[in-house]
């Protein structure tokens, strides 16, 4: 049992809090205040939203994924829309709005992310870029 306010468990809205911070930070173009939410050795897993997508390490992993991701697109915005909680895991559903660099297509594709959230911190982040992919992952990773 949980002997101070520190140690209790967080509830499924602090969760939803901490992600969507990132997110709302993200959109913001803070993405230092992205970094806050992130554990010091986040996974951010691309691979189930590119094709050989690659899989960024650490704060400095994060901050390759953001140069990476600018220099495709000039318009990189996320939507999340529904959030679910179960355990330390956080699916949330969405779409990204994304515009080619230098040309007039935008395109906004369905996106799934799975977290995984410990000591108020994303330590894992997998990205999906169709729902139904996000929702087996989230329900295989909260069955372990």
């Amino acid at each position: 049992m949980a002997t101070n306010m520190s140690d209790a468990p967080l509830q499924p809205a602090e969760y939803i809090d901490i992600v969507g911070r990132g997110y709302a930070a993200f959109n913001a173009g803070d993405f230092e205040a992205v970094v806050a939410v992130l554990h010091d050795d986040i996974v951010w897993d691309m691979s189930g939203a590119v094709p050989d997508g690659p899989v960024y390490v650490g704060h400095d992993g994060f901050r390759k994924f953001v140069k990476d991701a600018f220099t495709l697109w000039d318009l990189f915005r996320l939507e999340p829309k529904e959030f679910r909680v179960i355990d330390e895991h956080v699916l949330v559903l969405g779409w990204v709005e994304l515009r080619v660099r230098d040309r007039e297509l935008t395109v906004k594709p369905q996106w799934g992310w799975v977290w995984k959230v410990s000591d108020g911190k994303g330590v894992e982040l997998r990205n999906h870029i169709r729902w139904e992919d996000a929702i087996a992952d989230f329900t295989a990773a909260v069955g372990d």
